[in-house]
């Protein structure tokens, strides 16, 4: 179709593979829409998300595995082995202690079921099906602009407020003296630097100790930390990345590389009181899976020609592409009117147990 050229907000689409494992096997399903969804989509327990699951594209209508630049969530419903395995969602993707909550409650409406997270993103899916996943992999690293060696990283605070902040930086040099600091990039995309990351970071006139609740209201979304005199480097980080580990240690040659997945508890203790991070209270947390549980699910589809009709914001024509796919959404139920109580009984369950635990 032809549109006026310019910059028009078409969305992306959120794709996710879903599998099905029954002892009949293994069935593949492609969503173009579901993958920023599926924390709400998966929560109400294995009929509600087999379901949903098998809605969706199944081979036969075009389903195919994604690799890892374009899986943007995904799902292993394991009937044989009780197990749903999953990522995505784009308010648990990386928010850990709020995926924390989501996870103890969401296995409440799974008895019998284990819930686990997919740290290793859709590798891990593949791996848990037994597929082949090498080919799943796409570019070795994902390219950081800017030169590490040169440049110092900006400190906030020197430069009015107007730095985001998403990670943490620590150092401990040979001489036993520490650098902290919050820096705007991605946490996974740092670590992937190497060594010259640590060159950096030693040319930056950083302070021994960081408030990073004063810039910041959420948790980071990664933490690295480098011991210079043992050559060990540390890392968490909220969201998964496919075959990471094995990529960490080709960047990091010599060094003890430890990815901690998103235990972020293991770099803070570390850092004891030279790094305060903000964190929700219960009630705040509790208060947004409540709101992810009991989401409305409605069909995207029509958002593509209504978008692309739209004015764009500069002017001239062009070809666009529209992916088949993206016509076409298959959201799961929307939460009946009973779901708000059976919400509060699952968190009732949910601390009656921390209490006698």
């Amino acid at each position: 179709m032809t549109v006026e050229a310019g910059y028009h907000p078409l969305p992306m689409g959120q794709r996710a593979n879903l599998i099905v494992r029954a002892t009949e096997g293994d069935e593949l399903y492609y969503s173009h829409w579901r993958a920023n969804t599926l924390d709400s989509d998966l929560f109400w327990g294995p009929e509600a998300a087999t379901a949903f699951a098998r809605a969706q594209r199944s081979v036969d209508e075009g389903a195919e595995w994604l690799d890892e630049i374009w899986a943007e969530g995904g799902a292993v419903i394991d009937h044989v082995e009780r197990v749903v395995l999953w990522f995505g969602g784009e308010d648990v993707a990386y928010d850990v202690p709020l995926r924390r909550v989501h996870l103890a409650l969401m296995s409440e409406c799974w008895p019998g079921w284990e819930v686990r997270w997919a740290h290793e993103h859709i590798t891990q899916l593949a791996a848990h099906v037994g597929r082949s996943w090498h080919d799943l992999l796409t570019a070795e690293r994902e390219p950081v602009e800017g030169d590490f060696r040169d440049e110092p990283f900006p400190v906030p605070g020197e430069h009015d407020g107007d730095l985001w902040l998403t990670s943490v930086l620590s150092m401990r040099t040979a001489d036993g003296s520490w650098k902290v600091l919050g820096v705007d990039g991605p946490a996974h995309a740092l670590a992937l630097v190497g060594p010259a990351l640590a060159e950096r970071l030693a040319a930056t006139p950083a302070p021994a100790a960081f408030d990073y609740a004063q810039h910041a209201r959420a948790l980071p979304t990664g933490c690295l930390h480098l011991d210079l005199a043992s050559r060990r480097f540390e890392l968490w980080v909220a969201s998964p990345h496919a075959d990471f580990e094995r990529r960490l240690r080709d960047a990091w040659p010599g060094w003890e590389v430890r990815w901690h997945r998103d235990r972020f508890e293991a770099v803070t203790e570390l850092l004891a009181d030279r790094l305060v991070l903000p964190f929700d209270t219960e009630a705040s947390l509790l208060a947004q899976v409540r709101a992810i549980a009991l989401r409305e699910s409605r069909d995207r589809s029509g958002l593509v020609p209504q978008l692309a009709a739209a004015p764009p914001m500069s002017a001239g024509t062009c070809e666009v592409g529209i992916n088949p796919f993206a016509l076409r959404d298959d959201p799961g139920p929307s939460p009946g009117p009973q779901a708000e109580s059976a919400f509060d009984r699952l968190v009732e369950r949910w601390r009656a147990k921390r209490r006698s635990s």
